[in-house]
């Protein structure tokens, strides 16, 4: 109505035409725009939807805090599905996706920005709030935010960037400055010293080859050099026949009883030592800094020297101060102060299934028994030394017990846990739930891995395989130990010490011991079973009560 009167619309329509038809005939698009004009519901900006990823770029996550709230309360976010469930999806994958750009962007490493983004992606499609949804998307742009600010990336230049990014993607090949070079289409020089400048950290740190060698180099210096040789009369040209010694001859050569079992907790020191010595001093720019026009081989063989100088001065006080006491020698020094009282600890065959036991105690709290392993390898290791050197004289090995109870009692049976046994017993289930995990962990745990079973039954702070878990190694060990002496074993093959540790338990004890030790395998395999198959029955029933009460639960709704 106009003026009080009442409009006639076929008149109106008829007058207008000129203005109608064109929007009468205009494109979807152009009619969509109509309503949004007029209800000024206009779509959040593109600089609002920038800012945000400048805020991720930078890694500012205080600012980003800000700009959120602020975008979140100004305009809308289009519609991009009929259901508002699936809409409000759409949009934080969209979301996701610029985020993911935009960290990658300001350094974070692709592979792991894309890893996050399809984590946040796949947890959104579980999501059945919307403000599940709401919060997550706030949860995405911080994350993202932060890690870049982790990594700071961002203070370095695009080309500096990428050359981190390259070295990450090839951490475990062999890389040489002028290959990174070529790949960036960068000078030698230049390259090497703009990342000194933007980095703070000489492309050496990158490169262990040198300390490497700077430790080997350093080991021998501390290696006795003098060999005493007997000197005879007569020559002897038949065998056997005797012969008086009328000297003794010093050689100057390096013994190698101290490249094996003997030298190995000296050389573990020493290569920690020489590292960190190697790392400190680099920090500190004790190099010699040539010229950037100066081939990168020729700084590279140079600019250690100082920190060589150091190293070695070091390591020759050491030697010349250990002349001076009772050991001679620092071989001497370890082995009767360190390494032989605990190889001796070790070696017991109670204290190494106590400390077996222990690693497994610790696994059912979920600590990885890696961390005793640590120190506990270097010791089996020389042991095995020992004894690969022993069995190569024709002597019986030293430790015989502690190979029996390796054998049976540490992750070399199915991995942690001993779970061949496990395995075994699973055989029985009932429930759908160990019949799946019986098929995905019984290959694996062959091979002695066990993470699968660890995790899947789980055992972890599970109270019902709490006894099995923990005390299978000193069980196991105990009945190894008296068989052993049973079946009179006196001597094993020490070589299988240096098979990967996936080689199967039975193959391992075939090849170390024959018949009689795969006859300890057999009974110890029955006795693994036993314990296990009641603490397993416990759970299967419990599981498959579990899955009946869901099928019922089920079948109730349905209904």
């Amino acid at each position: 109505m106009i003026f009080q009167e009442k409009l006639d619309y076929e008149e109106l329509f008829e007058k207008n035409q000129h203005i109608i038809s064109p929007l009468l005939a205009a494109k979807p698009i152009e009619m969509e725009m109509i309503p949004i004009r007029e209800e000024s519901k206009f779509h959040k900006t593109y600089l609002s939807e920038k800012y945000l990823g400048e805020c991720v770029i930078r890694g500012d996550v205080a600012e980003l805090k800000k700009a959120f709230s602020n975008y979140m309360n100004k305009g809308t976010a289009g519609k991009l599905s009929n259901n508002s469930m699936r809409h409000k999806k759409n949009i934080l994958i969209s979301v996701i996706t610029m985020t993911t750009r935009s960290a990658i962007q300001g350094g974070l490493p692709e592979e792991e920005a894309f890893l996050m983004s399809d984590l946040y992606i796949q947890e959104l499609e579980e999501l059945t709030e919307l403000e599940e949804i709401r919060t997550l998307a706030y949860n995405v742009m911080i994350d993202f935010a932060d890690k870049v600010k982790q990594h700071r990336y961002c203070q370095v230049s695009y080309k500096i960037l990428s050359c981190q990014k390259y070295i990450v993607n090839h951490l475990y090949e062999k890389l040489s400055v002028s290959e990174i070079a070529e790949e960036l289409h960068m000078n030698i020089s230049y390259l090497s010293s703009q990342f000194k400048k933007e980095t703070g950290v000489n492309r050496h740190e990158y490169n262990g080859h040198t300390a490497g060698l700077l430790s080997i180099a350093s080991l021998l210096m501390l290696m006795p050099q003098i060999i005493s040789v007997p000197v005879v009369k007569n020559i002897p040209t038949e065998f056997p026949k005797s012969a008086v010694v009328d000297s003794v001859s010093n050689v100057e050569a390096f013994q190698t009883v101290y490249t094996g079992s003997t030298g190995l907790i000296v050389a573990i020191i020493i290569g920690f030592i020489v590292s960190l010595v190697y790392i400190q001093l680099s920090k500190r720019n004790l190099v010699i800094k040539l010229p950037a026009g100066v081939p990168p081989m020729v700084v590279d063989s140079l600019s250690p020297a100082i920190i060589s100088m150091v190293i070695f001065c070091l390591m020759f006080g050491i030697r010349v101060g250990f002349s001076y006491t009772p050991f001679h020698d620092i071989f001497n020094f370890s082995t009767q102060l360190i390494q032989a009282p605990l190889t001796g600890a070790v070696a017991n065959p109670w204290v190494l299934m106590g400390i077996f036991t222990f690693g497994n105690f610790l696994w059912f709290f979920g600590i990885h028994p890696n961390l005793i392993g640590g120190i506990l390898n270097p010791l089996l290791l020389t042991m095995s030394y020992a004894n690969i050197d022993a069995y190569a004289a024709g002597k019986p090995v030293p430790y015989l017990q502690m190979m029996i109870v390796f054998a049976v009692g540490a992750n070399a049976w199915g991995g942690s846990g001993n779970t061949y046994g496990l395995v075994i017993s699973m055989f029985t289930a009932k429930s759908e739930r160990y019949k799946q995990l019986l098929k995905l962990g019984a290959i694996a745990s062959i091979f002695n891995i066990s993470e699968p079973l660890l995790f899947g039954l789980p055992m972890m702070l599970n109270p019902i395989f709490f006894i099995p878990l923990v005390f299978q190694p000193a069980i196991l060990g105990t009945v190894a130990l008296g068989l052993a002496k049973i079946l009179n074993i006196t001597n094993l093959n020490p070589m299988t010490a240096l098979l990967p540790w996936t080689t199967p338990a039975p193959v391992r004890m075939a090849i170390s011991g024959g018949l009689p030790f795969l006859i300890i395998f057999a009974i110890c395999l029955v006795l693994n079973v036993l314990i296990y198959y009641p603490f397993f029955k416990v759970a299967d029933n419990k599981a498959l009560e579990e899955e009946k009460a869901a099928v019922e639960l089920e079948g109730s709704e349905t209904a």
